[in-house]
C-alpha cells in the first residue's frame, strides 16, 4: 500500500465508508469507538497456565475449536479490528481463525486472517502485507506482521510486534527481558534501513504490543519507548524508536475508561500492570483507551454488551484472575510525518551503523 495523501474521514460519505469496514455496533457504553475510523488494537494473555489450570481459552465444539464462552463474550464485545494474543498454547492459526470467525463473524462470510508464531498470534479482520520470524527472542519470539489497512482507514499499513518476555522477578529474568527488548529496538531500527529484507515504507504506523512481564522493575517497557539498550556492545548505540527520532508512546489506560486502576494481570489479591502498547505517534493518534474489567461493569452496560461479570476472570466459575484484555483506539490517518523529516530519519538510520540482527 503506498504512503499517498492522507485524509481523516470527515466527510459524511467517507465515514459511511469507513463504517462498511468496521462492524462495531453502538452500545451506548464505554466501549463504543469514537469514530467508526478508528482501529482498535488489542492485547489479551489468554492465560495458558495459571493456578494448576492447563487452559488457554478455546474448546473444541461441534467439529471445530471455539472460545470459551466467557472469551467469546469478550471478542464479541470488543469488536476489535486486531488482536495480539498471548499463551494460546498447541492452539494453530487454523483453530484460532475458528474460534474468532464463530465469537465475531465478518461481513459477507470473511473470514479472520491469523498469524500465528511462538505461542502468540495476531488476529485481523484485514488481510497481511508481511510477516517476520527473524527476531529472536528467549524463552519466545515475538510475532510480527504488518497488517493491510482498508484505504477508506488508512493509507498506510499497520506493523505490529506482539511480544510476551520472560515471567519471573530474580535477576536472570530481568535480564533476559532487557535483551529480547535490546533485540526488538535493534529489529525497528534496522526496518527502517533501506535494503533491509524486513523494510518498513517511511512512515509505516507501528505498535509493540503485549506481556512485557514487568515483575522487577518497569525498564523493559521504559526501555523500548525510549529505545535504550543495554547492551550498546553487541546491539548498538541507543535509538529512540519513532519515525521522528523520538520515543514510543505509552498509554495508561485505566478500568473501563474511568477507574483510577490501571492494573492488568491479578493473582488473588495482588495485581501489578504487565501489559502495554507502545506506539509510534509521529503517525497515529490515541483515540481512546482502557483494560476491560467486567467486574466493576454496571448492570445497565452488561446487558448492554453482552458481558457477564466475570468474563474477564481465567475461571469464570471461582475466584482465579489472571490477565486483562488492553484496548487502544488508533488514528492513523490524522497525523503525518513530513517527507523531509522521513529522509532525514532515513539518513539518521543510515549513519548510525547499526550492527545486524543476532
Amino acid at each position: 500500500m503506498s504512503r499517498l495523501v492522507s485524509v481523516r474521514c470527515w466527510l459524511a460519505v467517507t465515514l459511511w465508508l469507513c463504517a462498511a469496514v468496521t462492524t462495531q455496533a453502538q452500545t451506548g457504553t464505554f466501549l463504543d469507538k469514537v469514530s467508526p475510523a478508528d482501529v482498535r488494537v488489542v492485547t489479551y494473555n489468554l492465560g495458558g497456565f495459571n493456578n494448576g489450570f492447563s487452559d488457554s481459552g478455546f474448546q473444541f465444539a461441534d467439529g471445530d475449536w471455539e472460545f470459551v464462552p466467557s472469551n467469546a463474550r469478550v471478542v464479541d464485545a470488543l469488536d476489535a479490528d486486531v488482536w495480539a494474543f498471548q499463551e494460546i498454547n498447541s492452539r494453530s492459526a487454523a483453530d484460532i481463525r475458528s474460534a474468532m470467525n464463530r465469537a465475531d463473524p465478518l461481513p459477507d462470510g470473511a473470514e479472520w486472517n491469523v498469524f500465528r508464531f511462538s505461542n502468540q498470534a495476531i488476529a485481523s479482520r484485514y488481510g497481511f502485507a508481511d510477516t517476520v520470524t527473524s527476531v529472536f527472542g528467549s524463552p519466545r519470539r515475538p510475532t510480527i506482521a504488518t497488517i493491510d489497512l482498508p484505504n477508506t482507514l488508512s493509507a498506510d499499513d499497520l506493523h505490529l510486534v506482539n511480544i510476551h518476555l520472560k515471567a519471573g522477578g530474580t535477576s536472570s529474568d530481568e535480564d533476559q527481558r532487557l535483551n529480547d527488548v535490546d533485540r526488538i529496538i535493534q529489529y525497528l531500527d534496522d526496518a527502517k534501513m533501506p535494503g533491509d529484507p524486513d523494510m518498513l515504507v517511511a512512515g509505516t504506523p507501528f505498535i509493540v504490543l503485549g506481556d512485557y512481564n514487568t515483575a522487577s522493575t518497569s525498564d523493559p517497557i521504559d526501555n523500548l519507548a525510549q529505545g535504550d539498550i543495554t547492551d550498546e556492545n553487541v546491539f548498538g548505540p541507543d535509538t529512540p524508536p519513532d519515525w521522528d527520532g523520538t520515543a514510543l508512546t505509552v498509554p495508561t489506560p485505566r478500568h473501563n475508561t474511568g477507574s483510577p486502576s490501571n492494573w492488568t494481570w491479578r493473582s488473588s489479591n495482588f495485581s501489578s500492570r504487565l501489559d502495554y502498547h507502545a506506539y509510534s505517534d509521529s503517525v497515529m493518534t490515541l483515540e481512546k483507551a482502557f483494560v476491560l474489567n467486567t467486574q466493576i461493569m454496571s448492570s445497565a452496560d452488561l446487558l448492554s454488551t453482552g458481558l457477564q461479570a466475570n468474563d474477564v476472570l481465567f475461571d469464570p466459575g471461582s475466584t482465579f484472575w489472571d490477565h486483562l484484555p488492553v484496548v487502544v483506539d488508533y488514528g492513523l490517518s490524522s497525523v503525518i510525518i513530513p517527507e523531509p523529516v522521513l529522509a532525514g530519519a532515513v539518513l539518521v538510520v543510515l549513519a548510525a551503523a547499526r550492527r545486524r540482527r543476532i
